[in-house]
């Protein structure tokens, strides 16, 4: 949950704290490098975006300083930083290219009144209210809806098992029925045509259900209670892999979408997956974020592992997907459980992580595991 600060001397004491931690960063960010040999860490947030146009999405954090205002805070991946105040401690962060100039925006969505504010690159902005619509949990769900050229503003009623779809910046909007209340949505491009598919993952059960935008539905058990679902492009064949996060183990399991099952142990009990593809191979790397210590650690699928301290307890990690639970207002995985998942498919369901159907590839190569 996000830290509401209360009172003046814990704002005047939450400012400090922010300030002291960006003027150490530089120093901070070396030394966390020096301590495995690493680069300096980058990170590619997939659709979620690059700030300056480089190719490789930037690392960041969103401050809630109070309820109030909030601070943005990037490391760019060419060097230098930027920093931005935009929303208010009750706000979920948002990045995405909104408007398809190949620049990451920055966003927020306000989970009380589904207010959505996006600050364009180009200039101007976006602000949306979208409700009142659906049941008393929804979810922020962005992503490449109608093609990989930009990102479309998105929600989901997780009361209802409801998306909610904004084809454009301004006006209109789709709404589909997926009918798995109490499920995570996880869209993604599951079948490769470039275009996001209506996702969603049911913690209860571990059932993965998905419309895709190429037309027939698929669907298949991975995972298990207490998992994290972190759907994304692993093996680099542009179609996005089933996978989970389990943080009681650290275990990350894939079955990906070229064949084949993958795993790797990074992280532990409280820490966040964010998966994104960090050293711009075109596959996502596996990586988490400790609140409590600020700590970016990243496995890169070319090898080596980074680190990078950058935060504190209550901030939230950019890369971090928007509807997952965790470190916001709300909480996904206490939506009530939802039906069994539907049985019809178009694609073939594939072993849970407990019934495994080969020997398990890492996920990617074997690198340090991040300190405990």
């Amino acid at each position: 949950m996000v830290d509401r600060m209360k009172g003046s001397a814990g704002h005047r004491g939450r400012r400090r704290r922010t300030a002291l931690r960006h003027a150490a960063l530089a120093v901070a960010l070396a030394l966390s490098c020096l301590m495995i040999g690493a680069d300096p860490i980058h990170a590619v947030l997939g659709e979620f975006g690059d700030f300056e146009g480089d190719g490789k999405a930037d690392l960041g954090v969103f401050v809630p300083v109070s309820p109030a205002s909030a601070t943005w805070f990037v490391l760019l991946s060419s060097g230098g930083t930027r920093g931005a105040i935009q929303g208010t401690s009750d706000d979920v962060p948002i990045v995405g290219d909104f408007d398809g100039d190949g620049l990451a925006d920055r966003g927020t969505f306000r989970p009380g009144t589904r207010r959505w504010e996006i600050q364009l690159s180009g200039g101007g902005s976006i602000v949306r209210f979208i409700g009142p619509f659906g049941g008393q949990t929804i979810v922020p769900a962005p992503a490449a809806y109608y093609g990989a050229t930009r990102t479309y503003i998105g929600q989901y009623d997780q009361t209802n098992g409801i998306f909610f779809v904004v084809p454009e910046s301004i006006g209109g909007g789709t709404v589909t029925i997926v009918g798995l209340p109490g499920s995570i949505p996880v869209p993604a491009d599951y079948d490769g045509d470039g275009k996001a598919d209506l996702a969603v993952w049911l913690p209860s059960t571990g059932a993965f259900y998905a419309i895709l935008s190429t037309g027939g539905t698929a669907s298949a058990p991975i995972g298990q209670q207490g998992d994290i679902p972190v759907m994304a492009d692993y093996d680099g064949d542009n179609r996005a892999d089933l996978a989970i996060f389990r943080p009681s183990t650290g275990q990350w399991f894939a079955v990906l979408s070229g064949g084949g099952v993958a795993s790797q142990v990074v992280g532990q009990q409280g820490d966040i997956p964010i998966p994104a593809d960090y050293d711009g191979d075109n596959r996502a790397d596996v990586a988490i974020y400790r609140p409590s210590s600020g700590l970016f650690f990243v496995v890169n699928s070319t090898g080596g592992a980074t680190a990078a301290i950058l935060g504190d307890g209550g901030d939230v990690p950019l890369t971090k997907r928007p509807s997952l639970p965790g470190a916001y207002p709300f909480d996904a995985s206490a939506a009530p459980a939802g039906p069994p998942a539907p049985t019809r498919a178009t694609a073939t369901p594939t072993p849970s992580p407990a019934r495994p159907a080969s020997s398990p590839t890492p996920l990617p190569a074997a690198s340090p595991a991040p300190p405990r």
